[in-house]
């Protein structure tokens, strides 16, 4: 824009658009997302952050549509799979069977903080058999913080 003829690819023009989103400039940020997506609309990656930056904006609804694109792109990415059903959750939207089975992927995410996070949002939305396996060691052998987070989401869900 300043006189010079770039030509940037789909990786710049995200990198440069979550570089934004990072300053706090989310709506330039968004802008430059939906560019990428224009320009470039089989990239998983763009739909992924554009969700990311429209859900920290509230607009989750819209949020939903990016991650599910991301997802449909690339089935192979544990955090989209994971975002996606958290925005399903966000949204009231429990019921939608792709949520639980999305936050039931995201307990195997190698980040125990994604785990973490899956955990809380099953809590909340109330899959109390989702999280019992996670307090046994033996059956699966998560992070401290990730059974932590399954019992206190369980003491939530008890009748008081």
């Amino acid at each position: 824009e300043r006189g010079l003829n770039l030509s940037l690819g789909e990786r710049q023009l995200v990198a440069f658009a979550r570089a934004l989103l990072a300053d706090g400039r989310r709506a330039e940020a968004i802008g430059h997302f939906e560019e990428a997506i224009r320009l470039y609309p089989g990239s998983a990656k763009a739909h992924f952050n554009l969700g990311n930056a429209l859900q920290a904006q509230g607009q989750v609804e819209e949020a939903i549509v990016h991650f599910r694109a991301s997802v449909e792109l690339d089935r192979d990415t544990a955090k989209a799979h994971y975002n996606l059903g958290n925005a399903l959750g966000l949204a009231g939207r429990m019921d939608d069977p792709a949520a639980r089975r999305l936050l039931l992927a995201g307990l195997d995410d190698p980040s125990p903080a994604v785990r973490v996070e899956a955990a809380a949002a099953l809590g909340d939305g109330g899959f109390r058999e989702a999280l019992r396996p996670l307090l046994d060691r033996k059956a699966h052998d998560p992070s401290p913080e990730v059974r932590q987070a399954a019992a206190s989401a369980l003491r939530k869900l008890q009748p008081r």
